[in-house]
């Protein structure tokens, strides 16, 4: 193992090690940390590992965090506190977990991604998605560590930050999908863009983000014509769908909406189309609904393929023995025509 990513959400675990496929790396993700032996015995040059604890209390993610790396053991050169390029969640809590068990009394903390619009500086975060400048000392300097906060607004200025922590002293790497780029082109300088992977047909998108971006993302693709759209509502899914189709979990009119049960029975749902055998690839919106999706399945480990488009990563597991795709996006993340670049990309493929 040369990489790993510590990560508080499946979707931060994906996107985050599909960058290093482009260095010709194995990557490999475990959704919970019960998982990593059996995402070990894969021997991935690139191992990320989900703690699913960016919702519950403090005490849980260090917990979760500890147990993540009970699991792994040794750890490899590059290891990577994986944080919400927002800093959501127990950034500094779970860096001095990570922290204490790598010995670190260093961080490079570099949340920016120069590909989606957001940078560093002055310590200040800033960028799409970010309404008002984030204090990143301020949210991390509770972990205890002598932190390195640099202006980042380039790829460039990932390359040098990085040089200068992996020259000194043993430093703990904290950020998200900019910071494990600059890894791959560290680690393989020149190397091939990340592959995009051809989806398989039918392609069916679960909507459980109610994101306004997601929500606009679908009123995109839904006006195109090119997919069926039916709702789900307090989670309810319909028994089947035909072709390409958006099932989008909705409240049901006139009662309560209880998020975490109608979540529960929208992934249910949505993993009984899965295995009525009609859908090649699965395209989940929402980084909880993709995990309760996976916990449905009975899937722990995904092996990442690439990415359709920067920020939706690609990777795959088994259903009674036939190969299904998955691709992730984050409710908050995307223009406003993802989704739709991506079902108008795989069907123009399959007509080829």
């Amino acid at each position: 193992m040369r990489v790993l990513i510590i990560a508080d959400d499946l979707t931060g675990a994906l996107d985050s090690s599909a960058a290093l496929t482009g260095a010709g790396l194995r990557c490999v993700v475990a959704r919970r940390p019960a998982d990593v032996p059996e995402a070990v015995r894969e021997l991935p040059d690139v191992l990320s590992v989900s703690t699913a604890s960016r919702e519950g209390g403090a005490s849980a993610a260090r917990a979760a965090v500890a147990a993540a790396l009970d699991a792994i053991g040794a750890l490899p050169a590059f290891v990577v506190k994986k944080v919400d390029s927002r800093l959501k969640g127990h950034v500094a809590d779970e860096v001095a977990v990570v922290a204490a068990r790598g010995e670190y009394r260093r961080a490079l903390v570099a949340p920016a991604i120069p590909a989606q619009g957001r940078a560093v500086a002055g310590g200040l975060l800033s960028g799409m998605g970010v309404a008002s400048p984030i204090d990143v000392l301020e949210v991390t300097a509770p972990s205890g560590l002598d932190l390195v906060v640099p202006d980042i607004a380039s790829d460039a200025d990932f390359d040098a930050a990085l040089a200068e922590a992996v020259g000194g002293p043993p430093t703990l790497l904290v950020g998200a999908a900019g910071l494990t780029a600059a890894i791959a082109r560290r680690l393989s300088p020149g190397a091939c863009s990340v592959p995009a992977p051809r989806l398989r047909s039918p392609i069916l998108l679960a909507i459980g983000s109610h994101d306004p971006i997601t929500i606009a993302q679908v009123d995109r693709l839904a006006a195109s014509g090119r997919v069926g759209v039916t709702v789900a509502p307090d989670g309810v899914c319909p028994a089947r769908v035909g072709g390409d189709a958006v099932v989008r979990l909705v409240a049901a009119e006139g009662r309560v909406f209880e998020p975490r049960a109608a979540g529960e029975r929208f992934a249910d749902g949505i993993a009984h189309l899965v295995m009525a055998g009609g859908v090649g690839t699965l395209l989940a919106c929402g980084g909880e609904t993709a995990d309760a999706i996976l916990g449905a399945l009975g899937q722990g480990v995904l092996t990442i393929d690439g990415e359709v488009l920067p920020g939706m990563p690609v990777s795959g597991f088994l259903v009674e023995g036939r190969r299904m795709q998955l691709v992730t996006k984050s409710g908050g993340f995307g223009a406003e025509d993802a989704l739709f670049a991506v079902v108008a990309a795989a069907q123009a493929r399959e007509r080829l």
